[in-house]
């Protein structure tokens, strides 16, 4: 937590980004991603849409899970800090939707993956802990995973690890964000925006694209990372496949 408010004045409202001053001037009331995500035009998740609250996350989920697939929503988590199931949670094919927590709620344990999302914000959010016994489980999972989402703006969030180095396994997250094409490959990721976030103390930080032979991904993977701190990660700060990626003002600590 100190760190957080240190660093960052994480969990705070979004503010807009000093690179991007559109003419006529957008009202105060509008948050701007910059980079990638706003590349061709503004990535706005659910802003403007109906605000839907749970105390639940499981609840929360499943809601995104069969809402609309394209009206503007705004899904807010108000509960306490929480351990999820060890599963992946996913959604697959929304558009114009913003997931968030109303004042930095931990997330442990469990995988976020938005599938083939457009007009996605993600903000607020705190995934934290090791869940995971690399050496026994074949099963490897991330914080937050994009597959074959466009226009996704992921803010003020924080992943922190907690590597756990004990015994015979070693327990960590696999990733804190992946970025790559849906399941068969036959939709890829694009127009990305990572800002104001912590990566602590985890062996991955973020991985754009998921390997080294996939030349389809050329002209995707676009993506920006902007004012994050990286701090005690040993990997993937980020790394990039095929992927056009603009990095300003992070700040790495070892």
């Amino acid at each position: 937590k100190e760190c957080l408010y240190t660093y960052l004045n994480m969990f705070r409202p979004r503010i807009r980004f000093s690179n991007y001053n559109p003419t006529p001037p957008l009202p105060p009331e509008i948050e701007v991603a910059g980079g990638w995500a706003d590349f061709t035009g503004l990535t706005t998740g659910g802003t403007g849409g109906t605000l839907r609250e749970f105390s639940d996350f499981n609840a929360l989920w499943d809601a995104l899970q069969i809402t609309d697939e394209s009206e503007p929503e705004i899904f807010r988590y108000t509960g306490t800090n929480v351990t999820l199931d060890p599963v992946r949670y996913e959604a697959v094919g929304k558009q114009n939707k913003t997931v968030e927590a109303n004042n930095g709620q931990v997330l442990s344990r469990g995988e976020l993956r938005f599938n083939t999302f457009n007009n996605l914000i993600v903000s607020n959010i705190a995934r934290k802990g090791p869940y995971i016994d690399r050496v026994s489980s074949a099963t490897q999972q991330d914080y937050i995973s994009l597959s074959g989402s466009t226009k996704v703006w992921i803010d003020h969030c924080l992943f922190d690890g907690e590597q756990v180095w004990e015994g015979p396994s070693i327990q960590y997250v696999d990733g804190s964000i992946d970025i790559g094409p849906n399941g068969d490959g036959s939709i890829r990721s694009n127009y990305i925006t990572i800002s104001n976030c912590i990566f602590r103390s985890v062996a991955r930080g973020v991985l754009i694209g998921f390997a080294d032979t996939s030349i389809a991904d050329r002209g995707f993977n676009n993506v920006s990372l902007s004012n994050n701190l990286w701090e005690n990660i040993q990997e993937s700060g980020p790394r990039v496949r095929f992927g056009e990626v603009e990095l300003r003002e992070n700040y790495y600590r070892w």
